[in-house]
């Protein structure tokens, strides 16, 4: 119950037994105290009082607490020891305070006394208090005394203060009880005495009982009560401790007790002639470990001891039975032993102390390991004569020992033991809780059995000649150590026993029963595992395979697992009619069990019972090794050369391959250049003849039909690889040879290349693929078939059978050229064009006609290729070009000499053409321009055509037929020195002039100096001519803010032009032209902003000086405001020239308004 908060102040909670008291002259209670026997409050005990013995002062007792219900969130009504609602509250209040944070206190107890005696059934008390406020102002104290009456109410302002006088208000809550308010300087001191309060008693058969709430913040008070009992045996609950007790006179018992705040039970009842020694010990607090092993049981105490009263010199402690005191170092106090049948202990400190103690005691008990059992009150090391007595004893045991504990009383088990009393790890613990001194925990200790569990787990591999058994044996021991294992082999030969380090192979010894006896290398508890290998032999011949699995001896012996598995070359059939106490298992091998890549999955059983009876028999049929393959051949004719290789895939079934024989033409297996590889790995061939190559029937028969060439023609040799090949490999033939060229005309060609062929293999499938740098058709002689999806330049074949070479026959496609990207750019300036043409050509050609538009002039051409100057030709004109145009043909430079024809291919080549035309264009800006092109068949793909104007001149729209290539983007307006006054938006292109040569690999272009207006447009394929129009900035600003300017006026002096039709009419024709072309209307927008500025200043300037000539109105007559809007009910003025703008109201006077 500490954690409900009833250890308080340092003295431990307890426990209450039957009857809901404690009382010490009585016989220990060895019910369970975990569960006490319920008890309804306040029920008269029906047993008889205790023995009465003749003398002057009563034994001391306590009042163990009351049993109360209390209800779960559940409803269910649970016991609970001495906890009142009261107890509740507080607790409740307590919580509350918690979570809102601790405050420090407003005031101390320094000292509380309470007197009284009982008489006419009541208790009349007097209470003495000492009070220090520890804040200035009014201080709220808790009195307590809930249960008392105040029969003499306090005076005003009463008691002393030795601070001075100070007000005080004395108050009465049903929960708190008494309430002083006390109103002072800080740290002022006040005695507060309550004189008279009465108290009722409780009869309770022969005993009385009183209750005292006293203030729950006390830390301690002094209390004497006298009673009209001679020689009482006076007892009080767990909040307090009697001191001392004494006569009075013939009829009474005066009883003195400390006591901490909250509510103090004292009862008593007629009591022996035996004065109580005063109490020298208030509290005795042990932790005690108490350990068995093979020799003794030892017990280490540590007892903290508190004193109360006189200065404490010696006190005794009671040691366990039978056990004899060891030796210790001790600092401050000398432990010696008197008493050899009750077997007590002194400590006597070197000097007297009122202050809390720590003494260590320890203690042996010699065991006589010859009795099966042996019983041990393990109880003890009592201080004699403590108020309260509690702690932890642990019993650990060390060793293959096992307690039975019989009888406990005034002890109860703990969850976990406290930190200073954990045992080793490899030490069992029973840890238990004590509430008072004497206790008893009695077990009876005895030899602990050793308990194995096993759990089998069995593998075996069905061979051709022998059986194969890996086993492992998943031990786990419970109880004592064991030293060895047993297993019988039944019929198994045993290999191997492991692990090497858990036990002792050599030692295995087998004894005439077959029992085989397998010592450990120490001796083992908790789990480990025993492996071991053993075989049987089997017939070659022998079609029926049985087997019994080895059986293990243990105390629980879990299912085994059987797990069977087989070579590759072995189909097995188990014989369910014959196979005992084996049932398959659906959810495969267990993940602790391992099994190799088999061909066949593994048979998975559940063995019933412990497997001594279990039989696996099954049949078994022994397969021949096949073989399959499939090849795959890369034939690159590139760099003048054959390149070859191909790839045997090997798929191995029933049995390892230890040797692949290849068939193959002689010419390849007579060249030393051939590179053998399997899997990567570098292998050697080795020369066989027709004859070595064995009684493969297939390879026999091939070499016979002469399906693979003819015999004569073919040659074998044999590859061994570094391992046996029991599943997949992979077989790689290299070889290289030089390619014969078949001059420059397009004309057919033929190729045979070799090929190798498994001979001891079935060949499922046979793929060739070849690729050519020089674009043409591919083809292949029979048994190949061309496959879907081959291009210019590469094919894919299969043959129909087997084949040890392919004959290809290959024909070259016409030149092509092909005109990557197109850059032309125009410059207009002065009344000239400009014209630089950028064309990034693949092309087999070795020179190119370039056509120019009409109006160049010859004398003013410049060419580079590959950003060197050549010297341009002018070509002869061609039939179909337009008059007056210019083709100039220009010289590509040849790198055949440099390399062989089978390696040409078209060749990237940029070719720059600069010339000058005479622009031509009507008056009002109107232009239309011809691009230069390649003359011939040639497939252009993108054009980039870039218009460079001067700063001043502007393309008013796009060209049709070619896609923008730029952003609008605010760039400088006007300024006005260094300062701009307001930006502009402009058309950027997307891509600079350094992009676009680095795009077309062109040579660098000089920029004028100067700002100009750059465009850039692109079209998909060929570009055809561009026409587009031009307008000087002047004009454009002319005839936009013209337009503006009429349009403002149009609304100040035309009301028909403010009408809504008009207006939408208006609005709808500007959405139409910026859904025409975007860059006119925005053009047009910016062009049209000087007017619309002049027309909103002149609108600005015409209202303000309609204003100043407006007259002003007679102060006494009523004004009459116009709407000018509006054309109705319009005041007409004298001066008609004197116009004003439409948001002016106009006032005039009464009188000269119309009717």
């Amino acid at each position: 119950m500490c954690g409900l908060g009833f250890c308080a102040g340092g003295l431990p909670a307890q426990t209450a037994t039957d009857g809901g008291e404690q009382i010490a002259t009585t016989a220990q209670d060895t019910t369970s105290p975990e569960r006490p026997a319920p008890a309804q409050p306040n029920v008269p005990a029906t047993g008889d009082a205790p023995p009465r013995v003749a003398g002057p002062t009563p034994a001391v007792e306590e009042v163990r607490p009351e049993l109360y219900y209390l209800k779960t969130k559940d409803g269910k009504l649970e016991p609970v020891l001495g906890f009142t609602y009261e107890d509740f509250y507080r607790l409740y209040r307590l919580e509350q305070n918690l979570q809102k944070g601790a405050k420090p206190p407003a005031f101390r107890f320094d000292k509380a006394t309470f007197a009284g005696k009982v008489e006419n059934g009541r208790l009349a008390l007097r209470a003495e208090f000492r009070i220090v406020a520890l804040n200035a102002g009014w201080t709220r104290i808790p009195l307590g005394m809930s249960s008392a009456l105040l029969a003499e109410p306090p005076k005003p302002n009463g008691g002393a203060s030795e601070t001075g006088e100070t007000e005080r208000v004395l108050q009465f809550d049903a929960t708190e009880g008494y309430v002083l308010w006390l109103e002072g300087e800080k740290d002022a001191v006040h005695t507060v005495v309550l004189e008279q309060l009465l108290v009722p008693l409780e009869m309770n058969g022969e005993e009385s009982r009183v209750r005292l709430a006293l203030p729950r913040s006390l830390t301690m008070a002094d209390v004497r009560i006298q009673v009209p009992v001679a020689n009482a045996r006076v007892k009080v609950s767990d909040a307090a401790a009697v001191v001392s007790t004494k006569a009075v006179g013939d009829d009474a018992t005066e009883a003195a007790f400390a006591a901490r705040g909250g509510e103090v039970q004292v009862s008593w009842r007629g009591g022996t002639s035996e004065a109580a020694a005063p109490m020298r010990v208030v509290e005795a607090t042990s932790a005690i470990r108490a350990t068995v092993d093979d020799r003794a049981i030892f017990w280490e105490a540590q007892l903290a001891v508190r004193p109360v009263g006189e200065p404490l010199d010696s006190f005794d402690v009671r040691l366990p039975a039978a056990a004899q005191l060891d030796p210790v170092a001790p600092g401050g106090y000398v432990v010696s032993v008197s008493g050899e049948a009750e077997r007590v202990a002194t400590v006597s400190l070197k000097k007297p102390t009122t202050e809390a103690l720590a003494i260590r005691l320890v203690c042996r008990r010699p065991r006589n390991v010859a009795e099966a059992k042996e019983t041990v009150d393990f109880a003890g090391f009592e201080v004699v004569g403590a108020a309260r007595q509690s702690g932890n004893i642990v019993v650990a045991i060390d060793g293959d020992w096992r307690i039975a504990w019989q009888r406990r009383a005034e002890v109860r088990d703990a969850e976990q033991p406290p930190e200073s009393l954990t045992p080793p790890e490899d030490q069992q613990a029973y840890p238990f809780a004590y509430y008072r001194q004497p206790f008893s925990l009695v077990g009876e200790i005895a030899a602990q059995p050793a308990r194995l569990d096993i759990e089998p787990q069995y593998q075996v591999t069905v061979e051709g000649d022998r059986l194969l058994l890996n086993a492992r044996l998943m031990y786990k021991v419970r109880g004592a150590k064991v030293a060895k294992v047993q297993l019988r082999l039944n019929g198994w030969a045993l290999d191997e026993l492991g692990p090497p380090g858990l036990i002792h192979s050599a030692g295995a010894v087998a004894g005439e029963d077959g029992l085989l006896t397998i010592p450990l290398a120490q001796r083992m508890r908790s789990t480990f595992d025993v492996t071991f290998t053993a075989r049987r032999p089997l017939a070659v011949d022998v079609r029926r395979v049985e087997f019994a699995l080895p059986g293990v001896t243990a105390d629980v012996i879990a299912p085994p697992t059987l797990v069977v598995e087989t070579a590759d070359n072995i189909d097995l059939m188990p014989v369910a009619a014959e196979t005992s106490h084996l049932t398959p298992r659906g959810n495969g091998p267990p993940a602790t069990m391992t099994n190799g890549k088999r061909r066949h999955p593994p048979l998975v059983y559940r063995v019933l019972g412990d497997g001594s009876e279990a039989r696996f028999v099954a049949d078994r049929t022994l397969r021949k090794g096949e073989v399959s393959a499939e090849s795959t051949a890369d034939v690159s004719l590139a760099g003048g050369e054959v390149r070859v290789e191909q790839h045997l895939d090997l798929r191995v079934a029933f049995e390892a391959l230890n040797r692949i024989v290849l068939e193959l033409p002689a010419e390849l297996a007579a060249r030393r250049d051939v590179s053998y590889l399997i899997d990567g790995q570098p292998a050697l061939p080795i020369a066989m003849n027709e004859l070595a190559v064995g009684a493969n029937a297939a390879a026999a028969a091939n070499a016979a039909s002469g399906k693979s060439g003819g015999a004569a023609d073919m040659a074998w040799i044999a590859i061994e690889p570094p391992a046996a090949i029991e599943d997949r490999a992979r077989l790689t033939i290299r070889h290289a040879s030089a390619l014969a060229r078949g001059g420059e005309s397009a004309v057919p060609r033929s190729l045979s290349v070799p090929l190798a062929l498994p001979a001891d293999a079935a060949l499922r499938s046979s793929v060739v693929r070849v690729t050519s740098p020089s674009p043409g058709t591919i083809g292949a002689e029979s048994p190949w078939a061309i496959s879907e999806g081959s291009s210019s330049g590469a094919a894919e074949f299969r043959a129909n059978g087997r084949a040890a070479r392919i004959t290809l026959k290959m024909t070259a496609e016409p030149k092509r050229t092909v005109v990557q990207t197109t850059w032309i750019r125009t410059v207009v300036a002065d009344g000239m064009r400009q014209d630089r043409a950028a064309f990034r050509v693949e092309t087999d050609e070795p020179a190119l006609d370039v056509g120019l538009p009409a109006g160049a002039t010859a004398n003013q051409i410049a060419i580079w290729v590959d950003q060197r100057q050549v010297v341009p030709r002018i070509a002869p004109r061609a039939e179909d070009s337009p008059t007056g145009t210019l083709s100039v043909r220009v010289d590509l430079p040849d790198a055949r000499g440099a390399r062989s024809a089978a390696t040409t291919r078209p060749r990237v080549h940029t070719i720059e053409v600069l010339y000058n035309v005479t622009a031509t264009g009507d008056p009002f800006g109107s232009h239309r321009w011809e691009p230069p092109r390649i003359v011939g068949e040639a497939w252009e793909m993108r054009t980039l055509w870039e218009v460079v104007l001067p700063r001043n001149e502007h393309l008013v729209a796009d060209p049709d037929g070619f896609t923008p290539e730029y952003a609008w983007q605010w760039d400088t307006g006007l300024r006005w020195g260094d300062a701009e006054i307001f930006p502009v938006l402009s058309r950027r292109p997307t891509l600079s002039t350094a992009e676009l040569q680095r795009i077309t690999a062109a040579s660098p272009v000089r920029i004028t100096s100067g700002q100009t207006n750059r465009y850039l447009f692109s079209v998909s394929g060929p570009a055809g001519s561009m026409e587009v129009r031009t307008a000087p900035r002047s004009l454009l600003v002319l005839v936009a803010s013209g337009i503006a300017i009429v349009f403002v006026l149009m609304l100040i002096y035309a009301p028909a032009a403010r009408r809504p039709t008009v207006m939408l009419a208006v609005g709808v024709a500007l959405v139409g032209i910026a859904f025409w072309s975007p860059s006119a209307a925005i053009l047009g927008a910016q062009a049209a902003a000087v007017g619309l500025a002049l027309s909103i200043a002149a609108g600005a300037m015409s209202w303000w000086l309609g204003d100043r000539r407006q007259p002003a109105s007679s102060p006494s007559a009523p004004a009459l405001r116009v709407d000018r809007g509006s054309s109705a009910n319009r005041p007409r003025r004298e001066d008609r020239s004197q116009a004003t703008t439409l948001t002016v109201p106009a006032e005039v006077s009464a009188g000269e308004a119309k009717p």
